[in-house]
């Protein structure tokens, strides 16, 4: 499967946990959606199995570059081995970052609120107490 170009359908509701292939022979897979983002002018979406899969590691990390151009939605795999590498350790980045949550300590995921200007997403955030702002 990480061979192949899946080109058939590829059902992504916005903040779905979950996409759905169907992979060019008809058969439909369900794969947990990681993260999607871009780098170097490219967009790239992580997924990993949420069943079982012949030939797939449970638990891997499918990295595929999108193509989305025209309404379709195109998966092709990334065969470049320093660009895969590259892509992959932006994901790990961007996991980091979200799992520590904000510089300030206060925990809560996105929160700007040690800038002068307070725009926290999170509205229990007093960001007066976590980011010892006067």
């Amino acid at each position: 499967m990480k061979d192949e170009n899946i080109n058939e359908s590829l059902e992504l509701e916005e903040n779905a946990d979950y996409v759905v292939l169907t992979m060019d022979d008809g058969t439909q897979h369900n794969f947990y959606f990681e993260d999607e983002f871009d780098y170097k002018d490219k967009k790239y979406l992580c997924i990993s199995p949420a069943e079982e899969i012949e030939d797939l590691p449970e638990g891997e990390l499918l990295i595929y570059e999108v193509n989305d151009e025209d309404d379709d939605y195109m998966l092709k795999p990334i065969e470049d081995e320093k660009l895969l590498e590259e892509v992959y350790n932006e994901y790990c980045r961007r996991y980091d970052e979200e799992m520590e949550g904000c510089d300030c300590g206060c925990e809560h995921d996105h929160c700007d609120c040690c800038d002068d200007d307070c725009d926290c997403a999170d509205e229990d955030c007093d960001c007066d107490e976590c980011c010892d702002k006067d």
